[in-house]
């Protein structure tokens, strides 16, 4: 009796370029939010004689998927260019699951990237670029 998880979704975000001296600049910032009605949730069963659980998968209520984006992207004029950003969100359930907590489970609350890129000279470049994850 699996209902189809439908969603509504809304953004707003600023947008903003311009050539500081001898660097061009971007900056984004975002705010973005999400209702989730029948959203998909696990159902935890028993285990049984070896350990073995069942996971169900079940409609919930509904849930909430909200946050902001900030993305910074700098490139002087000759051979550096450094793009970066970092969202915070929140993704929680209406009601408390199985697990008993409103939060959906492996999303991240924090997460961001950086990437920086530098032409050494015609065919050559180096990059190098990370990603931050909080549990």
């Amino acid at each position: 009796d699996l209902k189809q998880e439908s969603s509504h979704s809304y953004m707003a975000s600023l947008d903003l370029n311009k050539l500081l001296g001898t660097t061009y600049t971007s900056f984004l910032i975002e705010g973005f939010y999400t209702t989730l009605e029948d959203a998909f949730s696990n159902e935890l069963g028993e285990p049984d004689a070896n350990g073995k659980v069942i996971y169900t998968r079940v409609n919930s209520s509904g849930a909430t998927v909200k946050g902001i984006n900030i993305e910074l992207r700098l490139k002087p004029i000759g051979s550096f260019e450094l793009s970066s950003g970092f969202t915070s969100q929140s993704s929680e359930y209406q009601e408390v699951q199985d697990w008993g907590d409103k939060t959906f489970l492996r999303t991240p609350s924090q997460y961001g990237f950086f990437t920086l890129d530098w032409t050494v000279q015609k065919g050559l470049s180096l990059s190098a670029s990370g990603n931050y994850t909080r549990k």
